[in-house]
C-alpha cells in the first residue's frame, strides 16, 4: 500500500469549512425533523438556511478539488 501525501493546508481548511457548513445544515433542520417547529414560515426559513449551508459545503469542496499538491 502506498503512503498518501497529507492534504495541503488550504485543502484541510476548505474541508473543515465544508464540514462546518454541513453540520450547521443538520443543526438547523433538527427541530423541524423532530416536529418541534410547526409554523410553515419558520419551517421554510430553516429549510432555506439548510440549503444555503449545503450549497456552501459543495462550493468549499469544489474549491478543495482545484488545490494543487494533494495528488498522488
Amino acid at each position: 500500500m502506498s503512503k498518501k501525501k497529507p492534504l495541503p493546508y488550504a485543502a484541510r481548511w476548505g474541508v473543515q469549512e465544508a464540514l462546518e457548513a454541513s453540520s450547521a445544515a443538520i443543526h438547523v433542520l433538527e427541530p423541524v425533523i423532530a416536529g418541534r417547529i410547526t409554523e410553515p414560515e419558520d419551517k421554510m426559513r430553516r429549510v432555506a438556511l439548510a440549503v444555503s449551508n449545503i450549497y456552501t459545503s459543495i462550493l468549499k469542496l469544489t474549491e478543495v478539488m482545484t488545490i494543487p499538491g494533494g495528488e498522488q
